[in-house]
């Protein structure tokens, strides 16, 4: 496992070697820095790790601290790209115990009330849901 993975929650880093996944640069570069408490503006070509990068961070703090849902809120800016970022949470968070959910201008009034029944752990969605 790389050092920079192993700064993460023992669950996270089980996840991670279990899926061969090997940190990018940027997810070298960043991820220390802000488990540390730094603010970070990521800019890099798509594909480059980012999201990783950023949520990574911030799971890791969910699970240490034990946080209640609805602890962590990830907005984007369009809704394609909302689903790839579900699609991936959803394979770690499951793994590691959290639960993901999505909300978006087309996510149907049950789905919205079974969230505010149930909040998930982490809350996909756009600024158009607000």
């Amino acid at each position: 496992m790389s050092s920079v993975f192993s700064l993460l929650d023992e669950k996270l880093q089980k996840e991670l070697g279990k899926r061969s996944w090997q940190p990018t640069p940027i997810q070298d570069s960043v991820i220390p820095q802000i488990i540390a408490g730094g603010d970070r503006l990521l800019i890099a070509p798509t594909g480059s790790g980012k999201t990783l990068s950023a949520i990574l961070p911030v799971i890791n703090r969910c699970l240490v601290e034990q946080w209640e849902p609805l602890s962590i809120l990830y907005i984007t800016p369009l809704r394609a790209l909302n689903r790839d970022v579900d699609r991936r949470l959803q394979e770690i968070g499951e793994s590691v115990g959290l639960r993901v959910g999505l909300r978006h201008g087309d996510t149907t009034q049950s789905e919205r009330a079974k969230q505010v029944r149930k909040p998930p752990d982490i809350l996909i969605t756009t600024p158009e849901t607000f």
